[in-house]
């Protein structure tokens, strides 16, 4: 009552709607820290998981000596394999994929961390054992290609796509991997193109690779996409052009080079 009393003469002069405002988010904030809590609790890692993300190999094969299955599915939907993946301990996915760890057990999870920022071996163990290159796992249904499209990640894009990924698998908005590297990776877009990407692709809301570059004022990427074909008078749903959103960001030279092209 006390705090409410203090709202209500704080906010006195911004009238009833600024101080029902503090009172709700007052109550936000606290079911958000009750839920958040309550999840935690409900997704704690079991000893085994824990000592697989810490590459404890002795603890691992203990517990599978006694009967632990090497493609249990914790509570957080992770196995054995994903846990090591992400701790980034090579030696142990090797042991545990000898032991019969499935690699799409968790619907990708551990295809979608190798790819991302662990060790390249990694990644050549998953797909030693048959993990699947054009899997969509996580809350935006990612695919391997994308979670490898970051720094660094050139070497893994090129051997996911050399093993034969689809570069046109869309994640759930519809953007492809070109889509993410136009952002501002040449060199993997180069290696995309390479690789039969289609640069004209759209995603839900009809942004191409092209769009992309232009909005992130990458000039390098505009060029090898108008190269490779892209056509510079597409337009999304909202009615943008490529020559549009460069100019939303100022992009003088891009623009000149989309008016070349068009």
């Amino acid at each position: 009552m006390k705090l409410i009393r203090e709202c209500r003469e704080l906010f006195n002069d911004f009238g009833v709607f600024v101080f029902l405002l503090c009172v709700a988010l007052c109550s936000l904030c606290s079911l958000g820290l009750y839920a958040q809590s309550a999840s935690t609790m409900k997704q704690l890692p079991s000893s085994a998981e824990l000592a697989a993300f810490r590459g404890d190999k002795q603890r691992v094969l203990q517990l599978l000596k006694g009967g632990f299955d090497v493609n249990h599915v914790g509570a957080d939907g992770m196995t054995l394999l994903t846990y090591a993946v992400s701790g980034n301990h090579v030696d142990l996915v090797r042991l545990l994929l000898a032991k019969g760890a499935e690699p799409n057990a968790d619907g990708g999870a551990a295809m979608l961390e190798a790819a991302g920022v662990s060790n390249i071996e990694i990644l050549r163990a998953l797909l030693a054992s048959g993990a699947s290159l054009n899997l969509r796992a996580g809350p935006m249904l990612m695919t391997p290609l994308m979670a490898a499209v970051h720094p660094g990640g050139l070497d893994k894009v090129r051997l996911i796509l050399e093993r034969g990924a689809d570069p046109n698998r869309a994640n759930e908005l519809g953007m492809t991997a070109l889509s993410m590297a136009s952002t501002g990776m040449p060199r993997i877009v180069a290696i995309m193109i390479a690789h039969g990407a289609n640069v004209n692709s759209k995603d839900k809301y009809g942004v191409t690779p092209l769009m992309e570059a232009a909005r992130c004022g990458k000039t390098a990427i505009v060029r090898l996409l108008l190269e490779a074909g892209a056509d510079p008078r597409a337009k999304d749903k909202a009615g943008w052009d490529p020559e549009r959103y460069a100019k939303a960001g100022k992009h003088e030279k891009i623009v000149l080079l989309l008016k070349e092209a068009a």
